[in-house]
Formats: C-alpha cells, sequence, structure tokens
C-alpha cells in the first residue's frame, strides 16, 4: 500500500504575498485531489507566514515550514523536494497559477506511460491581475525512442525551456538528478538529465500560467542573480555561469543510463551547443580576467572574499 499522497507539490518561497493567495488556491481547486502541498519559506519578512498558516490551518493537505535564513532560491527548491513523500512531484513558484485540470492531465499522461518521466501542457503569459499577455509557443515534446535525441530536442529549445521544470515529473527519475544548482540554467540541464532519462510529454492544453511581474527572481542579473540562487554565492570570485552550464550538460550525459553510442552522440549535441552558445562561455571569461588577481592572492592568503 503507498504511503502518503500520490503527489507532491513543492513550492519554494520568499515575500510572496502578493500572488501566493491566488497560486496556493489554484492548487487546492485541482480537480485531481491526492496531493500534498509542502511551502518552504526563504525567511520572508512580509505577510507570506500569515497567509501560509492560513491556508494550512483550512486545508491538511498543505504543510508549512520555515527557514531561519534566506538561503537562495536552489537550496529552498531542493528542499521542498527532501521534504516530499509522493510518487511523483511537481514545483509550483508562488506567484503562478494552474488550471483546474492540470494536475489531472499531468498524471493521466504518467500512469498511461511508464517511459514518460515528465508531462508538462502549454503555457500562457499572464500579468499581475492576471489577464492573459501572451502565449508560448515553444515546443518540449520529446518522446524520440533515442536519449540523443531527446537531449538535441531539450538544447534546441527556445527562450522558455524553463516552463517544463514546473510539470509533474516521477520523484524515482528526478531523485537520480543533481536538482537545482545555484547558477542560472540550472533547471535547463535538470530538464536535460530527465530528458536523458525518459520521455517528455507536452500536452497541447493551456493550463500553466507563468505570472510575468517586475519582482520575478529571474529578472534579476549580475550579482543580484547569483544570491537568489544561493545566498552563500558571495564567497564565489569567479563564477563562471554559463561554463557551469557546460559541464552540467557533460555531467549528465556521464551520468546516463544510455550506451556508448548514444553518449557519444549526446557529446557531438553539446558540441555543437557550444558553437552556438560560445559568446556567453566568453563573455564568462571577460567577466572573469579582472578578478584572478583578486582570487589568486585570497587563496594564497586564505581568505574566503566574501562575508563570513
Amino acid at each position: 500500500m503507498a504511503i502518503g499522497p500520490r503527489v507532491s507539490i513543492g513550492m519554494p518561497v520568499y515575500n510572496g504575498e502578493r500572488f501566493i493567495r491566488a497560486a496556493i488556491e489554484s492548487l487546492l481547486e485541482q480537480t485531481y485531489s491526492d496531493f500534498e502541498l509542502l511551502i518552504s519559506d526563504n525567511a520572508s519578512d512580509d505577510a507570506t507566514r500569515e497567509i501560509c498558516l492560513e491556508f494550512a490551518k483550512i486545508d491538511s493537505r498543505v504543510r508549512y515550514s520555515r527557514n531561519d535564513r534566506n538561503l537562495g532560491a536552489a537550496p529552498n527548491y531542493n528542499r521542498v523536494f527532501a521534504l516530499s513523500r509522493g510518487t511523483y512531484f511537481k514545483w509550483a513558484a508562488h506567484d503562478d497559477v494552474c488550471a483546474p485540470t492540470f494536475l489531472e492531465r499531468c498524471v493521466q499522461i504518467l500512469e498511461s506511460d511508464a517511459s514518460v518521466v515528465l508531462a508538462h501542457t502549454g503555457v500562457s503569459l499572464i500579468g499581475e491581475a492576471g489577464e492573459i499577455t501572451n502565449e508560448c509557443v515553444e515546443s518540449f515534446h520529446l518522446t524520440s525512442l533515442r536519449p540523443s535525441e531527446r537531449l538535441l530536442g531539450c538544447l534546441l529549445a527556445g527562450p522558455w525551456t524553463f516552463h517544463p521544470i514546473f510539470g509533474v515529473m516521477r520523484r524515482d527519475a528526478l531523485k537520480k538528478t543533481l536538482l537545482i544548482q545555484d547558477y542560472a540554467g540550472s533547471d535547463f540541464v535538470l530538464l536535460a538529465c530527465l530528458a536523458l532519462a525518459g520521455k517528455c510529454y507536452q500536452l497541447p492544453e493551456r493550463l500553466f500560467l507563468r505570472r510575468e511581474h517586475e519582482g520575478r527572481g529571474g529578472k534579476a542579473t549580475g550579482q543580484k542573480m547569483r544570491y537568489w540562487w544561493n545566498a552563500d554565492n558571495d564567497r564565489r570570485f569567479l563564477y563562471f555561469n554559463n561554463w557551469r552550464r557546460l559541464g552540467g550538460y557533460l555531467g549528465a550525459i556521464a551520468r546516463a543510463d544510455i550506451s556508448a553510442k548514444e553518449q557519444a552522440a549526446c557529446v557531438l549535441h553539446v558540441t555543437k551547443w557550444c558553437r552556438w552558445f560560445w559568446p556567453h562561455l566568453y563573455r564568462d571569461i571577460g567577466e572573469a580576467a579582472p578578478q584572478l588577481p583578486i582570487s589568486f592572492s585570497l587563496k594564497r592568503r586564505g581568505g574566503t572574499g566574501g562575508r563570513k
């Protein structure tokens, strides 16, 4: 007999008082009800805690926990997965909304085809008031029997490739990955890991509503983006964000349970990706060059280059 709910939904949040109520309500109104909602509060200093506890009091499926300090997005995303119990897992952002049949449709796909590791849907963009502002046309429907072809489809996907990270995934497949790492683009790497493990199925219905607003974490840049991913990233002088993404792809291929022939094909696809992505890799080197003497000096003195 299965222990716990069929689906676990993990919602990491920091200062989400503006939109978290709508996000939680959209999940509690799902037509598929066998789930738990795990909320991990990254030490918010607004009304997030009070709103979450309000829902936890009236619905036993809601479990709220709070970190002593802001860990950054990546550790908090991974924390909700660690707390989960379901056969399937879904991340939910505190500012997005799901249509009532989102879970039901995604679970139907996973239940009907064991080769599918990720099920997600079409995407509409919404504004601060919940109005639909645009519809995403990018596809992440990767159903080839060859892992290398699924990886290529992942690498060729458009700029909204991260949307499927909010789909419903098999917990066993997700558990074999490194989850979310503390650099921009690690969600793309995680999707590549899943594509190597199995099929990624995109339903045509637009059941996922991604909210665009000025306060969204993904809009941060530079040092603020580093802090957003991990609050301890100020200790890292040489960040090499895009090179870490490249290393993530190669590591995913090395760990994948695929044939040597498929691994070789995957490496070839990543080599092509490097040619397409070279301006970003080159930019990392340019940004790091002025910091190299400082970093070398700190290492010789045993310094950390960041706060204690």
